[in-house]
């Protein structure tokens, strides 16, 4: 239930298979773009595509990419069909 209503997932760190289970349905993603932070799973992320990575430790970028989903329901839309597709 949580997936199918939210809008975007954020997970800063260390995600791993949550990231393709967001993908799954549908819900973009928002961490770190840096993949040492993360599992193998993170090579799934296409920022823009199917959601964004932002550089390590600057949450006020984290925060600014998840208002954009969280306002912007065609964007989120938009990344929420590309992350369907990639998965």
């Amino acid at each position: 239930p949580w997936f199918l209503s939210a809008r975007v997932l954020s997970y800063p760190v260390r995600i791993g298979l949550t990231l393709h289970h967001a993908f799954g349905y549908g819900c973009p993603v928002v961490t770190y773009d840096t993949p040492d932070l993360h599992g193998p799973e993170y090579a799934a992320l296409e920022d823009g595509v199917n959601g964004y990575g932002v550089p390590r430790d600057d949450v006020q970028k984290l925060s600014q990419r998840i208002g954009e989903l969280v306002y912007n329901a065609e964007r989120a839309k938009a990344l929420g069909r590309a992350a369907r597709e990639t998965v």
